[in-house]
């Protein structure tokens, strides 16, 4: 996929080589020559010509229009983006890290670390569901490390990237999916809640989700089991709201600040 290299990226970008991969896009560290710095191109390829092509570019249009009204210290900023002949691309700072990758390594066993990942990933799911914006696919891949802090990567773009974007039926990941999604059901501020709580999951167990069932909680700290194991309920409908999820990880964490001393 190496062929999907835009032709009307700003000036001053000159792309390196690729560092990453999706279903039918690619990831491009580049040099922005005016800064100085590395920064990172992900190219989405279009469909063949003909009403999925279109419906894709509108889509990913919307998108973009959406996104650019959030701005929040927990989303990965998205400098600049636009269409070509046969491609969409999104300009962002380059990530050091990813959860996916930092767990690949080592679960995160920390029961405060794990409490501020889910509140940092959970604020960003919760302002950009305040404006009507849905993410799609949330996990630990889209989660990424910049300047120490977690952000949240490729809200709606993460759903072109599986090819998708032509109605119902839109690919999810299996295992952060939540099983509504499986059913072929289109992404909703429900289904982002499954996905942002098994992702927690993934991140304290270093394992991921079964598919079309829930993690088991029980692994999890005390206070954060009650609350993926809500956020995991199968039925859409009996799901917990996040802003309640948050506020009840906030209180967990609010607690283990009081009563468990520091290092």
């Amino acid at each position: 996929m190496e062929h999907l290299r835009p032709t009307n990226l700003p000036s001053g970008i000159r792309l390196i080589e690729v560092v990453g991969r999706g279903g039918s896009a690619v990831v491009w560290r580049a040099r922005d020559r005016r800064s100085g710095r590395d920064v990172a191109v992900k190219v989405i390829g279009l469909p063949p010509d003909g009403p999925p092509r279109e419906r894709t570019r509108d889509r990913f249009e919307r998108e973009l229009r959406a996104l650019a009204r959030l701005r929040h210290d927990h989303v990965l900023a998205v400098s600049a983006a636009g269409t070509d002949r046969d491609c969409c691309w999104v300009l962002t700072p380059l990530a050091d890290d990813s959860l996916a990758g930092r767990t690949d390594r080592a679960p995160i066993t920390d029961p405060a670390e794990l409490c501020e990942l889910a509140l940092a990933v959970g604020s960003a799911l919760d302002a950009a569901h305040r404006l009507d914006v849905v993410h799609g696919d949330v996990t630990p891949a889209n989660v990424l490390f910049y300047d120490g802090r977690p952000v949240l990567a490729d809200f709606g773009i993460a759903v072109l990237d599986a090819g998708a974007g032509t109605g119902p039926g839109w690919p999810a990941t299996p295992g952060w999916a939540a099983p509504e999604r499986l059913d072929g059901a289109e992404p909703t501020v429900a289904s982002d809640v499954y996905g942002w709580a098994a992702t927690v999951w993934s991140a304290a167990t270093a394992r991921r989700p079964p598919v079309a069932r829930p993690p088991d909680p029980t692994v999890l700290p005390r206070g954060l089991d009650a609350v993926v194991a809500d956020a995991c309920e199968p039925d859409p409908a009996q799901r917990v709201g996040l802003a309640d999820a948050l506020r009840r990880l906030d209180a967990e964490r609010r607690r283990r600040d009081r009563y468990i001393p520091g290092p």
